[in-house]
C-alpha cells in the first residue's frame, strides 16, 4: 500500500521522518507533498522571505514536492468610537472617534491546493493511505470523499494545541503532534543538493 503525506505548513522539518514517526505502521512513506505560500517579509524581519526559500531548497533536496499558494493583501475600513465613563473635570467634551484601514495578508490556496492533491491521488489509484498534517476544518469534506468515494484511508496530524474535532473524526484515526516528535524529526544541519549546499537558518 501506497501511503502519501500532505503537509500544510511548517519549517526545518523532516517530513517524511516526521509521518513515519508518528505513524510507524503507515511507513514507508512513498512521497511527500507540501503546501505553502511565498511570504511577504515584514519590515521587522527583512530575511523571512530568504529563510522560506532555504527551507523550500532543503525540502527539495529530499524528495519533497511542492505547491504554492500565494499571500494577498485584505484591506479592511475600522471605525474606531468611543467615550470614557468620566470626562476630566478640565475638559467639557472629548473626542475618541477615528477611521483605519488595516491591511493583513492572508494565505490563499494552500488548503485548496492540499484537498485537489489528495483527491486526485486517491482517484488515479496512486495515493491508497494519507497522512494530512493539518488542522484546518476547510479538509472535513476532502477527506471524507476520500475515504467514501476512493476507499482510502486518511489519518490526521494535528500540529495545534487544540484538534478540530470534526476533522478528526472524518479520519480514520488522528494523532498530535509533540514537541519530542518536532525536535526528532529535524533536517539535518547541512544538505546539499546540484547547486551545493543548504545551511539551516540561525534560529531556527
Amino acid at each position: 500500500m501506497d501511503t502519501y503525506v500532505y503537509v500544510d505548513g511548517f519549517k526545518w522539518l523532516d517530513l517524511a521522518a516526521l509521518a513515519a514517526h508518528v505513524w510507524p505502521g503507515l511507513a514507508p512513506i512513498r512521497h511527500v507533498r507540501y503546501f505553502t505560500a511565498r511570504v511577504k517579509a515584514p519590515g521587522s524581519d527583512p530575511h523571512m522571505a530568504a529563510r522560506q526559500q532555504t527551507y523550500l531548497r532543503a525540502l527539495r533536496a529530499v524528495g519533497v514536492e511542492i505547491h504554492l499558494g500565494t499571500f494577498k493583501l485584505r484591506r479592511k475600513h475600522v471605525k474606531l468610537n468611543g467615550l470614557p465613563p468620566q470626562l476630566p473635570p478640565y475638559t467639557s467634551s472629548i473626542v475618541l472617534s477615528a477611521e483605519a484601514e488595516i491591511g493583513k495578508y492572508d494565505e490563499k490556496g494552500s488548503d485548496v491546493n492540499l484537498a485537489t492533491y489528495l483527491l486526485r491521488d486517491v482517484a488515479k489509484g496512486d495515493c491508497s493511505r494519507a497522512i494530512v498534517v493539518s488542522n484546518d476544518s476547510d479538509l472535513l469534506e476532502p477527506i471524507r470523499v476520500a475515504r467514501a468515494d476512493f476507499a482510502a484511508d486518511v489519518y490526521v496530524i494535528n500540529p495545534q494545541r487544540r484538534a478540530v474535532v470534526e476533522l478528526t473524526r472524518a479520519a480514520n484515526d488522528a494523532r498530535d503532534l509533540s514537541l519530542s516528535t518536532l525536535a526528532a524529526c529535524q533536517l539535518p544541519a547541512v544538505l546539499t543538493d546540484r547547486v551545493g549546499k543548504i545551511t539551516r537558518p540561525a534560529g531556527w
